[in-house]
């Protein structure tokens, strides 16, 4: 008689294994779902705001350089001569002495 009542006291325990395994996988899988759903909103949140970053700098960059053309198209030569600068009449440059090595 006690084979009788082992067997299907056996097969109720691999049941019951079998059911916490699966119980166990289920809320295992939610809670990397959960985590990696997370991950992915965290993610676009930080790049939108890294987009809005990179536009605000591109706006500011563009508006430097508008400010820079400016600058160069009011250079003049006599707002040089304004300033202070002068022609130079005999430009004196620089030359290498040849020596023997370099013949």
């Amino acid at each position: 008689m006690k084979n009788e009542y082992a067997k299907p006291k056996g097969r109720l325990n691999h049941q019951r294994v079998f059911f916490f395994s699966l119980v166990l996988l289920v809320v295992a899988s939610f809670t990397l779902y959960m985590f990696f759903l997370g991950r992915t909103i965290f993610d676009l949140v930080d790049r939108k705001n890294v987009e809005n970053e990179i536009r605000l700098a591109s706006s500011r960059i563009s508006e430097l350089e508008l400010q820079v053309l400016d600058y160069n198209n009011q250079v003049t030569l006599q707002k040089a001569y304004d300033l202070g600068f002068i022609n130079n009449g005999d430009p004196k440059f620089v030359s290498r002495k040849q020596t023997a090595l370099l013949r």
